[in-house]
């Protein structure tokens, strides 16, 4: 019974401590938010035009949140824009360099750009383990 009732204390400090770390690291304004989650539906339904104009609208009032950088990288990057794709993870990367997934994207969308030069350091950066991509790291 102990070992319960210190689980349940346990796992309800952990609850409410990830909720203050969330209202801390959350810089949007709640017009932010909103757009940010109208962004996100966009993105889940495949249209990814409009997802891309609302997380580049959302990026250019708050551009040192990382989470739109990666959110419009794979926009870009499901609508075939492999340049762009590439520009949004570099700048995702500038601000938070330890952002495995924008390697990772970054090093998908420069194959389908043809530019295999720098891709192993990408790929090593993202952790993946994809046997069909690291062959570029041969």
């Amino acid at each position: 019974m102990k070992k319960i009732i210190f689980f349940i204390t346990l796992l309800s400090s952990l609850i409410t401590f990830a909720q203050n770390e969330e209202i801390v690291d959350n810089p949007f304004t709640p017009e932010e938010n909103t757009l940010f989650s109208k962004a996100l539906e966009k993105l889940n339904s495949k249209k990814y035009p409009d997802a891309i104009e609302m997380l580049n609208k959302l990026i250019s009032s708050n551009k040192e949140h990382k989470s739109p950088y990666f959110y419009l990288t794979q926009a870009y990057f499901e609508n075939k824009q492999y340049s762009e794709c590439v520009e949004i993870c570099t700048k995702g990367l500038a601000i938070g360099p330890k952002e495995n997934l924008l390697n990772y994207y970054r090093a998908k969308a420069n194959i389908e750009l043809g530019k295999t030069d720098s891709v192993c350091n990408d790929l090593k950066k993202s952790g993946t383990q994809e046997k069909e991509l690291l062959k570029y790291c041969n």
